[in-house]
């Protein structure tokens, strides 16, 4: 890019209230990596670390580095948008919140686990201390902190976090919130990576029946918690009933994705569903051949995950073992 077309971009920017980063694609075309890197330079130039739009540009940059698999940059824009908001609000503040669980998510990613954990009970004694021991973001906290403590093996103090989240949400929240399955989907994650696999499938189960109430059994959310469960009793040695499980899904997620127009549209949720399909039942089998043709017919450049998930597919592909 020239400078007589850096100063038009600037120049276009200021003219309109659009998000940085959205201008910036309108005006280059650029897409993914190549957009984060061209609007990461523009930003550095023409925009205040004070201004209004500073926090949003580092939001938008942050989730295009994380796309693009590019983990650290990703961190390294999220610990920059903690200091501006704890220097400017403090960290009483719900963007600092929300940052905070973004960069614990990608700590986990990178498997630096201890600074996870270190995060999340920092996040959980601030909301104890500023919401209170019943508040519904006291719970989201309390599981984020249980899913980090499972990554460290630590599955004692993860199941009382994890209860504590349930209990809470059972008695501040509604259960038509979609938020309120992933309590009993959390503890029965928790339940699972203890080796206590009948405890975790009653509360697979209770998600299941809550995902039909709120989803309806078409859709690719309920899918994705039989999925779930599915993996579950394969886990329990229990083939015939996970292959059962699993055909189910697979039909749901064939019929939205063979319909769909638009296969952007198929979220990262569902990829990672399928993918998991193919992790654990044996390669060549009729589940893997078929989460294999539906995950191959979303998975087209220009879905935000493609880079990702093609690379774990192909992973899969090579060490998977009839």
């Amino acid at each position: 890019m020239t400078q007589a077309s850096v100063n038009e971009t600037l120049d276009f920017i200021f003219r309109t209230e659009e998000p940085f980063v959205e201008i910036v694609r309108k005006v280059t075309g650029l897409k993914g990596e190549a957009l984060a890197e061209k609007a990461f330079r523009l930003g550095k130039e023409a925009l205040d670390p004070q201004g209004e739009q500073y926090l949003e540009y580092l939001l938008d940059l942050s989730s295009l580095y994380f796309e693009a698999g590019k983990y650290s940059d990703s961190e390294n824009l999220e610990r920059e948008a903690l200091q501006l908001i704890s220097r400017e609000f403090g960290s009483d503040h719900p963007d600092y919140s929300f940052h905070l669980y973004r960069l614990v998510r990608i700590l986990r990613i990178l498997r630096r686990f201890d600074e996870a954990e270190q995060l999340c009970r920092e996040g959980v004694e601030n909301g104890r201390r500023t919401l209170g021991s019943e508040h519904l973001e006291l719970a989201m906290r309390l599981s984020e902190l249980a899913e980090t403590l499972v990554s460290s093996h630590k599955n004692d103090e993860a199941e009382v976090c994890s209860r504590d989240a349930l209990e809470i949400a059972r008695k501040s929240m509604s259960t038509e919130d979609p938020r309120f399955i992933s309590f009993f989907t959390g503890l029965a994650d928790v339940l699972s990576a203890a080796g206590r696999l009948s405890e975790a499938e009653i509360y697979q189960k209770e998600a299941l029946d809550a995902g039909e109430n709120l989803y309806g059994i078409d859709s690719v959310s309920y899918a994705n918690l039989i999925v779930s469960l599915a993996a579950s009793k394969l886990k329990a040695k229990s083939e015939a009933e996970a292959n059962l499980l699993l055909g189910d899904a697979l039909k749901i997620y064939g019929k939205v994705i063979d319909a769909e127009s638009t296969l952007t549209e198929i979220d990262a949720v569902e990829m990672a569903s399928l993918i998991k399909i193919m992790s654990v039942v044996a390669k060549g089998s009729d589940p893997y051949q078929e989460a294999s043709r539906i995950l191959k017919k979303a998975l087209v450049p220009e879905h935000p995950f493609y880079e990702g998930f093609k690379n774990m597919l192909a992973s899969i592909s090579a060490t998977r073992t009839n």
